[in-house]
C-alpha cells in the first residue's frame, strides 16, 4: 500500500515538471511560420568626400571642372583620383599610382610616381595634348590635398617628353584660352608655344595700340639693362613663370651666344607686367631673356634690326 502510493506520488511529479518546462528558443536567424527572425546589423556605409577633376576641354586649350564623389580614405585617395580621371578619359587605360608621398609643410609639397602608360601618352601627343595630360593630374592633386607643388615623375624616374624635361616641382597649369589674361589681351594672335610676348614701344603710331593699353597700368617689375633707346614690356603667359634677363657674350668659334651674367630676375603671378629699359646693341646683341614654365623653356636673343626696324611685338617661345 506504501508502495502504491509512493510510485503515484512520483508520477504526478513528472507529470507537473514536464508541464512547467518552457519550449527550446528558436535558433537565431532561423525564422519562424510569422516571419519574426532576427535581422542581421547593416554595416554602416563608408564616408565619402567631394574632389574636384580638372578634364581637358573639347578644344583641347583648357580644362573644364567637375565634382566627383570618393571615399573619406587617406591611404586610397591617390588611386581614386587617378582611376577617376581615367574613367572620365583624361588619362589613358591602364594609367596607374606606384607611389604617393607628401611633406608635413604647409601647404605641403607632394610627390607622385605613376606607371608607364602616363608617360607613353605623353610621348604620343602634341605640345597641346601634353599641356592637358600634365595639367589634369597637377591641377587635381593640387586641389584635392591644398598644395601649391607636385613632384611627377614615372616608373620612378624624371619625365622627359619630346617637348619639355619636367625635372622641377610643378604649379597649377593655367587655362591656356583665358581671353580675359592681359597676355591674351595683348597678343590674341601669339603662337601657340609662346611663353611669353615682349611689347616694345613703338617708332610709329600705327603700332602703339599695345603699348598705350599697358602705359595705363602699373608694372609688377621693373629694370634698367644698361639702355635708355629701347624700352618693352614683358608679359608671361602662365602664371609662376621664371623671367630672367641675361647679359650675353659671342663665341666666335662656335657661332654662338652664351649667358654671362643675370641682370634681372623675377618669378610671376596672375597678369605680372614687367617693364625695362635695355640696349640691343648695333652690332652684337647685348642680352638674352629666358622664360621658364610648367617645365617648358625659350629663350629670345634681343637684337637689333636696323633694316626693318623693332617689330611692335615678340614672342619668346618653347626651345625645341
Amino acid at each position: 500500500m506504501k508502495l502504491r502510493t509512493l510510485l503515484s506520488m512520483a508520477l504526478c511529479g513528472a507529470l507537473l515538471l514536464t508541464g512547467c518546462t518552457k519550449p527550446a528558443p528558436t535558433p537565431s536567424g532561423s525564422g519562424s511560420a510569422s516571419g519574426s527572425g532576427t535581422t542581421p546589423e547593416q554595416p554602416e556605409p563608408a564616408a565619402t568626400i567631394e574632389v574636384q577633376l580638372y578634364l581637358p576641354n573639347e578644344n583641347v586649350d583648357g580644362f573644364d571642372i567637375v565634382t566627383e564623389t570618393v571615399t573619406d580614405d587617406p591611404l586610397t585617395l591617390p588611386n581614386q583620383l587617378i582611376a577617376a580621371l581615367v574613367e572620365r578619359d583624361a588619362l589613358p587605360s591602364g594609367t596607374s599610382v606606384i607611389s604617393f608621398d607628401m611633406t608635413k609643410s604647409i601647404p605641403p609639397q607632394l610627390r607622385l610616381n605613376l606607371s608607364a602608360e602616363f608617360k607613353d601618352a605623353l610621348l604620343r601627343t602634341g605640345t597641346s595634348g601634353e599641356y592637358m595630360l600634365m595639367g589634369s593630374v597637377v591641377n587635381t592633386f593640387l586641389t584635392a590635398y591644398d598644395a601649391e607643388q607636385i613632384v611627377l615623375l614615372s616608373e620612378g624616374e624624371t619625365i622627359e617628353s619630346g617637348h619639355n624635361v619636367y625635372d622641377q616641382p610643378l604649379t597649377f597649369f593655367q587655362n591656356q584660352n583665358d581671353t580675359d589674361s592681359l597676355f591674351a589681351q595683348c597678343a590674341p594672335d601669339a603662337p601657340e608655344n609662346a611663353l611669353a610676348v615682349i611689347v616694345n614701344e613703338p617708332f610709329e603710331d600705327s603700332d602703339a595700340g599695345q603699348f598705350l593699353l599697358l602705359q595705363s597700368r602699373s608694372p609688377s617689375n621693373t629694370f634698367s639693362a644698361d639702355g635708355k633707346y629701347d624700352r618693352a614690356y614683358i608679359i608671361p603667359r602662365l602664371a609662376n613663370s621664371e623671367i630672367e634677363l641675361f647679359e650675353i657674350e659671342y663665341d666666335s668659334d662656335s657661332g654662338e651666344f652664351h649667358k654671362s651674367a643675370s641682370v634681372f630676375s623675377c618669378k610671376s603671378t596672375a597678369d605680372t607686367l614687367i617693364y625695362g629699359s635695355f640696349d640691343r646693341g648695333e652690332v652684337l646683341p647685348r642680352y638674352m631673356l629666358t622664360v621658364s614654365a610648367e617645365g617648358a623653356y625659350g629663350e629670345f636673343v634681343l637684337s637689333y634690326n636696323g633694316r626693318d626696324g623693332t617689330p611692335a611685338l615678340e614672342y619668346v617661345c618653347e626651345t625645341q
